[in-house]
């Protein structure tokens, strides 16, 4: 029996979006955003707009995962999913950051937003 190629998709998906939601939620941290090109802490405005985004990726992956496995065993897996990617986003920071620092500023737009934020 084959593995159904579309169940990883979606695992590997509602990790992906999950994974995105920590690194957002990370950089509302002073020293996770002092790593990146933000120099101070982002402002509250920004902050909004972080968790904003990072709340809206997780009710996406969740909803990925209840679509898939149907709300029981759905929630389930998210959590799951939830744990391994704060797990991995310590990792990354922890003993990745120049991994950290690009994916920060180059896939979730830190780069742009950057300049713009810091502290004269």
């Amino acid at each position: 029996r084959g593995i159904n190629m579309s169940i990883i998709l979606d695992v590997v998906f509602a990790f992906v979006l999950t994974y995105l939601s920590f690194l957002l939620l990370s950089l509302g941290n002073k020293k996770h955003a002092g790593i990146t090109r933000l120099t101070s802490t982002p402002s509250p405005l920004l902050l909004i707009v972080l968790h904003s985004l990072a709340y809206l990726l997780m009710a996406i992956s969740l909803m990925n995962c209840i679509d898939v496995w149907k709300t029981e065993i759905g929630v389930v897996v998210w959590i799951g999913l939830l744990q391994l990617a704060s797990v991995m986003v310590s990792a990354t920071f922890t003993y990745l950051p120049t991994l950290y620092t690009v994916v920060c500023n180059y896939l979730l737009l830190v780069a742009f937003w950057g300049p713009r934020l810091r502290e004269k």
